[in-house]
C-alpha cells in the first residue's frame, strides 16, 4: 500500500510510474517504474542531481527500461500492487524525509540506499558509483548547484566483483559476529605486523578453504564494525 504522506510532487511521480507500468504491461508498481518516472520528471530534483554529475536522465531512463523489459500482458491482480522492494523503498523514503511529507529527494535517496533495485543496477552498469551519487544528493540539500563530480568508481573491478565492507560498516549493514572477541583481538594484533612470524595462525599463510575464508571474512567485518563505532564515538 502506498504511504498516505506523499507530497503533491511525489503523487504525480507515482502517477507517471503507474502509467509506465501499464505501458510495459507489468501491472504492478516496482522500483523500475519509480526510477523511470523520476528520470522523466522534468525540472525536478532528480534531473538537477544528474545534471550536476554530467549524466543525461534520458540515458538512465532508457537503461532502466532495457533492464526491466516488458511483461506478458497478463494481469494477475485486479488492482495495481506494490512489489516488496518498492514497499521497502517507500519505507526508506519515509525515514529520509525532513518534513512530514515524502518529497522527490527522499524517494531518489531511498532507491540509491536500497541499492539492489533495477534503477540501482542500471546506474551501476553505466559505471556510476551509488555511494558517490548519494553524497551528491545529500550535498544538494545545502547547494542548489554543486560542483560537477566524477562518479566513476576508483576501483571498478573490486566494485564489480566484490563489496566495499568499509562502506557497509559505516552504514551499519554488516552482520554482527557473536562470541568471537578473542579472534578479533588476535586479528588486531596480527594485521599491523610488517613481517610474518611463527605466532601467525596457519590459516593466514596457507591457501584457504571456503570455511577458513568465511571465518576470516567474519572477523574482518567485525573488526570494521568496532573501528567505525569507535570513530563515530
Amino acid at each position: 500500500m502506498l504511504p498516505q504522506n506523499l507530497s503533491p510532487e511525489v503523487q504525480q511521480i507515482v502517477a507517471l510510474a503507474r502509467q509506465e507500468s501499464d505501458n510495459l504491461h507489468h501491472y504492478f508498481l516496482g522500483a523500475e517504474h519509480l526510477g523511470i518516472a523520476l528520470t522523466g520528471w522534468q525540472g525536478g530534483f532528480t534531473h538537477a542531481v544528474f545534471r550536476a554529475v554530467n549524466l543525461d536522465p534520458a540515458v538512465v531512463r532508457d537503461a532502466i527500461r532495457l533492464t526491466a523489459g516488458t511483461g506478458d500482458g497478463h494481469r494477475y491482480w485486479p488492482e495495481l500492487r506494490l512489489t516488496p522492494r518498492c514497499e521497502q523503498i517507500f519505507k526508506l523514503a519515509n525515514e529520509n524525509k525532513r518534513v512530514p511529507l515524502i518529497e522527490e529527494r527522499d524517494l531518489l535517496l531511498a532507491i540509491l540506499q536500497e541499492g539492489q533495485s533495477i534503477p540501482a543496477r542500471a546506474l551501476q552498469k553505466l559505471d556510476i558509483s551509488l555511494s558517490s551519487l548519494i553524497v551528491v544528493v545529500l550535498d544538494m540539500n545545502n547547494s542548489p548547484a554543486p560542483a560537477m563530480k566524477s562518479l566513476v568508481p576508483d576501483t571498478p573491478l573490486l566494485d564489480k566483483f566484490g563489496r566495499d565492507i568499509t562502506r557497509l560498516a559505516k552504514e551499519g549493514k554488516n552482520e554482527p559476529v557473536i562470541g568471537r572477541n578473542n579472534e578479533i583481538l588476535d586479528l588486531i594484533r596480527t594485521l599491523p605486523r610488517t613481517t610474518l612470524c611463527s605466532s601467525v595462525k596457519p590459516e593466514w599463510v596457507r591457501p584457504p578453504s571456503w570455511r577458513v575464508w568465511l571465518k576470516e571474512s567474519l572477523k574482518v567485518n567485525s573488526l570494521l564494525r568496532c573501528v567505525v563505532k569507535e570513530l563515530l564515538n
